[in-house]
């Protein structure tokens, strides 16, 4: 613990964390376990899926089950045999996916979503893939759905096992519809206004989802004061982390553009390409010896770094060098009033780390932004 401990300007630190401050959260990040992270996780966890479903599908998925298979591989002498079909052995490829009865669910509830897959690939992998250019609201619902009849071939299998039961499908069918009603009360995403939307939330027999209707704001440039240089950055990562860039574009209180620059920052995150941008902005208006300055940047994270004095370590340094010599203000802006930044920074992830595309004038290929000119944001 003692190696994650350091003295920078006179403060001791902590290096785990990117603001060098100790909490109980970047201890425990540092003493855990850690395991590789499954990109199904998300299908999992979802608000419009009860926890305990969730619970059991993760153990299901994960393997955390006593299958004939998982038990003869814990050593005990069983014979194995399907519990449906009465015909294969017991594993997780053959009771979830390929026996006749999981097949037949599979295939009835494809139909109602009106998804395609062949018999032979049915997967979970390729069943959570097949939803991902439809609305929230059936995302949402056709997760939920995997989630009951995985559990429910659980469950009936239990029931084969340990009470004897027999397996009938029809009482499987309406079992698994009369848990979208639980669906229907957890549900809180939207759909698209398409009749194949409608269709499906009628034969699960659900109310429709609102639906989310585009929202168009205008957003405008808004020049300094005189006397005063206004800082627009961005940064870049193709990645995340990836070959990064910063941008920065100084304009006076009469739109003119003073200065432009493209900086490589190597491989980094987007978040430190932000941050990056601020810094040098300032740096550049401190050797200028520009003291009024207005900083904007579309990074609400970066922003917030400066506006509650929380500056990351490795840039910490930096900014107590220059930030009694400057009088900054920060601002978020939106994108699209931030365009011309983007630019710049676009251009950097081409340059090596450390190099400078700089022009004391607006280049040529550059367009800014108007402070006439009304600019819109959707969402």
């Amino acid at each position: 613990m003692v190696d994650h401990i350091d003295r920078i300007d006179g403060v001791i630190t902590w290096k785990p964390s990117s603001q060098g401050e100790y909490s109980v959260a970047n201890g425990v990040e540092l003493l855990r376990d850690k395991f590789p992270k499954m990109g199904w996780i998300k299908w999992v966890w979802r608000s419009c899926i009860h926890p305990s479903r969730s619970a059991n599908v993760w153990k299901i998925i994960s393997g955390y089950y006593a299958t004939d298979l998982k038990l003869q591989q814990c050593g005990i002498n069983i014979v194995s045999r399907c519990r449906f079909c009465l015909t294969c052995a017991e594993d997780e490829l053959h009771l979830f996916w390929q026996c006749l009865v999981s097949r037949s669910l599979w295939t009835w509830i494809l139909n109602i979503f009106g998804f395609h897959t062949s018999n032979q690939s049915i997967s979970f992998q390729s069943l959570i893939s097949l939803a991902t250019n439809r609305s929230p609201a059936v995302k949402d619902t056709w997760a939920t759905s995997i989630a009951y009849i995985i559990t429910e071939i659980w469950h009936i299998r239990n029931a084969c096992t340990f009470d004897n039961r027999s397996i009938n499908l029809e009482n499987i069918k309406r079992k698994i519809m009369m848990n979208f009603h639980e669906t229907s009360i957890l549900l809180k995403s939207c759909m698209h206004n398409k009749i194949e939307d409608l269709i499906i939330f009628s034969s699960l027999k659900m109310s429709s989802r609102p639906v989310h209707h585009r929202r168009i704001f205008e957003c405008y440039w808004i020049p300094p004061r005189e006397n005063q240089i206004k800082i627009c950055c961005d940064g870049c990562s193709k990645g995340n982390p990836g070959f990064s860039g910063a941008g920065i574009v100084i304009r006076n209180h009469m739109g003119n553009t003073l200065a432009a620059m493209s900086i490589g920052l190597g491989i980094c995150t987007n978040f430190v390409a932000e941050i990056l941008a601020i810094i040098l902005g300032m740096e550049w208006a401190f050797d200028q010896r520009w003291s009024n300055v207005w900083i904007t940047s579309n990074s609400m994270a970066a922003i917030r770094c400066f506006t509650a004095n929380k500056i990351p370590l490795f840039i910490r340094s930096r900014w107590n060098n220059i930030k009694n010599s400057l009088s900054s203000s920060f601002s978020f802006v939106n994108r699209e009033c931030n365009f011309v930044a983007d630019t710049m920074s676009k251009r950097g992830t081409s340059l090596q780390l450390g190099c400078r595309d700089f022009f004391d004038h607006k280049p040529s290929f550059l367009s800014v932004e108007n402070p006439d000119t009304v600019y819109y944001r959707f969402s």
